[in-house]
């Protein structure tokens, strides 16, 4: 579209350094997509989150960072266990 801002068709993406004889840790499959390179957000839409090749999230639309700073806000699950409520 512009300098700042770009659109695919049946696109792909990741942030991983690329390597000819191998495909990228994480990649983004999309249906459609756009790139919003001031404000740092990707907008997939049908996208597919794979992870070593292997699909591990599908949805209709994902919004995702640009760089390596984190957008998403998931955490990891803690497991506590203590003598007051167990595990």
């Amino acid at each position: 579209v512009d300098s700042e801002h770009l659109t695919a068709t049946q696109g792909t993406y990741t942030s991983c350094p690329v390597n000819e004889d191998q495909e990228p840790a994480w990649q983004i499959s999309t249906r459609s997509m756009r790139m919003d390179l001031a404000a740092n957000e990707g907008q997939a839409d049908g996208a597919v989150l794979r992870f070593l090749g292997v699909p591990i999230l599908a949805a209709p639309s994902l919004s995702f960072p640009l760089s390596s700073a984190r957008k998403s806000g998931w955490l990891p699950p803690n497991i506590f266990l203590d003598n007051r409520s167990g595990f």
